[in-house]
């Protein structure tokens, strides 16, 4: 089998950077294309020795004790494979990382194949997933925690504003509401899926963002209704007031015309 191997690199809050390299080694069956992938690696990382690095895969090879079920003495191939991974991390400077539960098994046999080495970057809480079902898929899925101070955004709360803008809806009055809501939201959304074409991810996304939108459209309408009918209620009022204003001062003047 081919090895192959796929790098990206970001950078951590403090603004250094990290390298993160993931590795599907050869076969112990292809020692010399196996060793020449250690070398290359090696080769790139002695040229950043200030970069946090991780690589991390399958490594077809196994630290020191950790295979079982295994006829002793291993094979030339298998022993010759560790021998390999211990030399690069010694070569290189690397921390080697593995879980304590084999993540390769087949059979009465088990190994640490999946690894992880570092360099300038600590990793902790390795775990190995095996829940694949596959006949063919005989490896669990390493994984490990990263300092989430290097990436988590720290939360701040944010300040409170306590000014209802005409986009928002006031949760008082929607509360007070809400069964005209239901009726006027019920008017445009059917409950019932469309038969027309075939629901994928993406529409059934859209369809929903769209409901969302119409739901909120219509508590902020109702919303204003009843705004725009409190303003024509007090205009009206206003009136009434003005003409009943009127009334009175017309009464005082006929009565002192009559005195």
């Amino acid at each position: 089998m081919s090895g192959r191997a796929l790098a990206l690199s970001t950078k951590t809050k403090s603004g250094d950077k990290c390298v993160i390299i993931n590795l599907y080694q050869f076969t112990a069956a292809n020692p010399v294309e196996q060793q020449e992938v250690w070398d290359i690696i090696a080769a790139w990382v002695l040229k950043h020795p200030n970069d946090k690095i991780i690589l991390i895969g399958y490594f077809n090879s196994a630290p020191a004790g950790e295979r079982t079920g295994y006829s002793l003495p291993l094979s030339d191939s298998q022993r010759q494979a560790d021998a390999r991974l211990r030399d690069f991390c010694q070569d290189t400077g690397g921390d080697l990382a593995s879980s304590r539960c084999h993540s390769w098994r087949r059979g009465k046999q088990s190994a640490s194949l999946d690894n992880a080495v570092t360099w300038n970057y600590p990793l902790s809480q390795p775990q190995v997933c095996l829940e694949a079902k596959h006949k063919r898929y005989d490896h669990g899925v390493l994984s490990f925690t990263l300092p989430h101070e290097d990436f988590i955004a720290s939360f701040k709360d944010p300040k409170r504003s306590f000014d209802i803008p005409t986009d928002r809806v006031d949760v008082v009055f929607f509360q007070r509401n809400i069964l005209q809501w239901h009726k006027n939201v019920q008017q445009r959304i059917s409950p019932f899926a469309s038969d027309d074409e075939e629901a994928t991810g993406e529409s059934l996304l859209h369809k929903m963002r769209e409901e969302q939108d119409i739901m909120r459209g219509e508590a902020l309408n109702l919303q204003g209704r009843a705004e725009t009918s409190t303003y024509l209620l007090r205009a009206e009022v206003k009136k009434v007031q003005a003409q009943l204003l009127k009334l009175d001062e017309a009464h005082l003047r006929e009565g002192t015309r009559k005195r």
